[in-house]
């Protein structure tokens, strides 16, 4: 990295313009282009890639959702790593955990939301809502799509060259490119550029870059990129039909852009118990039996055989002795000898 040695060192830029780097380290521009706060580096492109690491603004890396259930699909720290554009990573689903720099599951799972931080940067926060249509990976891994207002660009990205501002996904401009960026040319078209800021970009991982005739030369910052899932919600679920949200199970996140009854619900089936009170054989056997004793007792009981009917319901056999006596002449006589005066009674032991 250059110091300045000296009170000052003057560094050519482009057009007869000039950049000087103070004693203290600030930058100044002889076209009265302010720097912005910071520390900055105006150099040509030929010194570019033999720039050693700066320290980076203090960002903590331990994650922190910016709000409630979103996940951390990306965090880029570093300037230069892995996480350039031509990196393979962006096209496949596989984690990834180094120097700071990472890439989750979450990359590759479809999203409700998606919000895209630069960190520390005014109006670095972009927002999107692909409801479950697409994910992290569909936007970087695919097609240009043109993205925010240039204005909302030129105030995250702090350095910038005022045209060709190529912006949003997969951001190209001939030979300068961006995963997720912002693409500028200090001539009115976008074949030579010389400023590239964002995420994934062709010379920088992440933060602003620009190597000849911009408002700044570099200006780092992390991105962060976060995600809601998603997920299972009540609503998924039918009532009416039987089919409510499960109670454990549930997965994590749902693999397509709805999530599926199989997924989420669980077929909950009323069972309506009928009680049937079936009369069994023995108990009709006992009914019937009681039936059967009952009116025989009371025929003895009325005929004088038996003085009152059992408190314990007696045994079938007992009931036709107590008939047999019954009948006999000997309790006929003795009946009709109670119930007849005029009936002639059996002599009296003397």
């Amino acid at each position: 990295m250059m110091r300045a040695a000296a009170l000052s060192l003057v560094l050519p830029l482009c057009a007869g313009q000039h950049a000087v780097i103070q004693a203290d380290g600030s930058v100044t521009h002889d076209a009265s282009l302010a720097a912005s706060k910071g520390r900055h580096l105006v150099r040509s492109s030929k010194r570019y890639n033999e720039e050693s690491e700066e320290v980076f603004s203090a960002n903590d890396t331990d994650y922190v959702a910016s709000e409630s259930g979103m996940k951390l699909a990306v965090y880029s720290k570093n300037r230069h790593g892995d996480m350039q554009y031509g990196w393979g990573g962006w096209g496949n689903c596989n984690n990834h955990d180094k120097n700071g720099d990472k890439k989750t599951k979450w990359y590759c799972v479809k999203a409700k939301k998606i919000r895209i931080e630069f960190l520390g940067q005014p109006r670095g926060v972009f927002e999107y809502s692909p409801n479950g249509a697409k994910s992290v990976k569909d936007y970087l891994a695919g097609g240009f799509v043109e993205s925010g207002a240039i204005d909302h660009w030129r105030s995250a990205a702090t350095c910038w060259q005022p045209h060709c501002n190529k912006r949003g996904f997969q951001a190209v401009a001939l030979h300068v490119k961006c995963r997720f960026g912002f693409i500028t040319n200090n001539e009115n078209d976008c074949n030579t550029p010389d400023h590239q800021m964002g995420l994934g970009c062709t010379n920088i991982q992440t933060g602003s870059f620009a190597s000849c005739c911009a408002n700044c030369g570099i200006k780092d910052f992390h991105t962060k990129i976060e995600i809601i899932p998603v997920t299972c919600l009540e609503s998924v679920c039918p009532r009416n039909d039987g089919q409510f949200l499960k109670d454990s199970g549930l997965p994590e996140h749902c693999k397509g852009s709805k999530c599926t009854l199989d997924e989420c619900c669980v077929t909950t089936t009323t069972t309506t118990t009928t009680t049937t009170t079936t009369t069994t054989t023995t108990t009709a056997k006992s009914d019937a039996l009681r039936r059967s004793l009952l009116l025989p007792l009371l025929w003895l009981s009325f005929q004088g055989c038996v003085a009152e009917p059992p408190k314990h319901t007696p045994h079938v056999l007992r009931i036709r002795e107590l008939q047999t006596i019954c009948k006999s002449p000997v309790v006929r006589s003795r009946r009709a000898a109670e119930t007849d005066p005029t009936h002639p009674r059996e002599a009296s032991a003397t």
